[in-house]
């Protein structure tokens, strides 16, 4: 929704979309056809379980917790995060949509 709602204010620029997965997981599927659809300069990242396991520590010092709810998802932000910043100084994100709309179970 946030990717859709900015891509009508870009001026005649193309907006970029980045999304990051592990090579296992269904959100790079998900974020290509959101990114044919806008038509935006789509960047992707796969990790790898080394990856996680190496980012970890750093990870839970920025986070100042070791929930694994909060690390859970901060994993994927973190590569997001180093992703995006080759490319663009600003990044609008739905995170924490889910929690304002109760997208969650737990």
């Amino acid at each position: 929704m946030v990717s859709a709602i900015a891509n009508k204010y870009t001026n005649g620029h193309k907006l970029k979309s980045f999304c990051v997965s592990m090579e296992d997981g269904n959100d790079l599927v998900a974020a290509r056809k959101v990114a044919e659809y806008l038509a935006t300069d789509h960047y992707e990242y796969v990790y790898s379980e080394q990856e996680v396991l190496d980012i970890l520590p750093e990870v839970i010092y920025h986070l100042e917790s070791f929930d694994p709810l909060l690390v859970r998802s901060a994993i994927p932000t973190y590569f997001v995060s180093k992703l995006a910043s080759q490319h663009v100084k600003v990044v609008l994100s739905g995170e924490g949509s889910d929690e304002l709309f109760s997208g969650y179970r737990y």
